[in-house]
């Protein structure tokens, strides 16, 4: 039902740049893999010796101040962003659309006359239907505008053209398009659901109490602030060329792994947002290089501190993986890291597993104020 109802609304989605901040921004977690192709990049190779001295002036990672305030309202953050995520809202069903509410709709698309794969959803495949929230741009242009001032309950026909490049369905490129909309309500107040024992232990995984689920959320928020600290004292003096050149090489893979996924080209994508390669090679340097530049970071107090991931650990992780993406074997586990990563499993849960061990240890290091 969910791989329906995206592919009918990918249909209309716009092409977005949110892929270029995901890519850029790649953690290198197992979490983030969903799939895999056939292809598989070149092996990396044999890593270098790095002198982390010459490499990396570190700020003080010992003796790190944080302010509880801070850390409570990052814990609240997250809090309130689950508690959105479970919130209900009244039925509106009289009045207009306003720019900024959100809708619930029906619709029906059509070229030429005829309904084309991908281009409806309706009240009998999808009862609950659509919830479209006015001005977040995610169908193509002229979609979400044209509902504006339009009756709650009406049935409407939206004219509307595909962009000239569109990725999700190249046939619809450049073609007018009328969408019959049926826009059955809209959201009323909101009604945020009360953090409690029970609630905890129905939507959050792993945990069966509001302390316990609060304990690591503010364990995980004293992680990231004193990383974010340590880093941002630290100085990047020189990138070593093949360390660079390994995560310039996995991002690339990245993305090509991602475009072939949208069934999509580069020369398309660099078009469709009016970018040259020559921005878009500038973006990947500068990006490689903040990624790099934290790997070695978190490896040069992981050598001070005699920090290390031994084989159990990894076998442990790769275990992990195994399990969440079905795959039979560690074999199996390196083809599928290649094709999104261009590495195999140990090197990237390895490193992984690696700044995790050093946001633990910098957690202890924490003082707060």
């Amino acid at each position: 039902m969910w791989e329906k109802a995206e592919n009918g609304r990918n249909m209309i989605l716009k092409n977005k740049k949110r892929w270029v901040a995901m890519v850029m921004c790649l953690t290198l977690s197992a979490a983030l893999l969903g799939g895999c192709g056939s292809k598989s990049a070149k092996k990396e190779k044999k890593a270098e010796k790095i002198d982390y001295d010459k490499c990396v002036t570190l700020g003080d990672y010992q003796k790190i101040t944080l302010e509880t305030s801070e850390i409570d309202s990052q814990v609240q953050v997250q809090i309130d962003e689950l508690l959105q995520t479970k919130a209900t809202y009244d039925k509106v069903t009289k009045g207009k659309v306003a720019d900024g509410d959100t809708v619930n709709i029906h619709y029906v698309g059509k070229v030429d006359g005829k309904e084309f794969e991908g281009g409806s959803y309706t009240a009998e495949e999808y009862p609950d239907g659509y919830d479209l929230t006015i001005g977040s741009n995610q169908f193509i242009d002229g979609f979400e505008e044209a509902l504006i001032g339009k009756k709650i309950g009406g049935t409407y026909d939206i004219d509307v053209t595909f962009p000239e490049v569109y990725s999700a369905n190249a046939d619809l490129a450049g073609k007018p398009a009328v969408f019959t909309v049926t826009i059955n309500s809209k959201q009323g107040k909101e009604h945020l659901p009360e953090l409690t024992d029970a609630f905890v232990k129905e939507n959050v995984t792993g945990y069966d109490t509001v302390d316990a689920y609060k304990a690591s959320l503010r364990e995980t928020a004293i992680q990231e602030q004193a990383w974010s600290q340590v880093y941002q004292a630290s100085k990047i003096n020189e990138y070593p060329e093949q360390k660079l050149e390994t995560v310039q090489n996995r991002m690339k893979q990245s993305i090509t792994y991602y475009l072939t996924q949208q069934g999509t080209s580069m020369e398309d994508y660099l078009e469709a947002q009016n970018m040259t390669q020559e921005d878009f090679d500038s973006q990947m340097e500068e990006s490689a290089k903040q990624t790099t530049g934290e790997m070695l970071v978190w490896e040069a107090i992981a050598e001070k501190q005699n920090l290390t991931v031994s084989d159990e650990e990894y076998q442990e992780d790769l275990k992990t993986v195994m399990t969440n993406n079905n795959l039979e074997d560690e074999k199996a586990a390196d083809e599928l890291f290649q094709s999104y990563y261009g590495s195999n499993a140990k090197d990237i849960l390895t490193e992984d597993l690696l700044d995790n061990k050093v946001k633990e240890y910098l957690a202890g290091n924490v003082t707060e104020n």
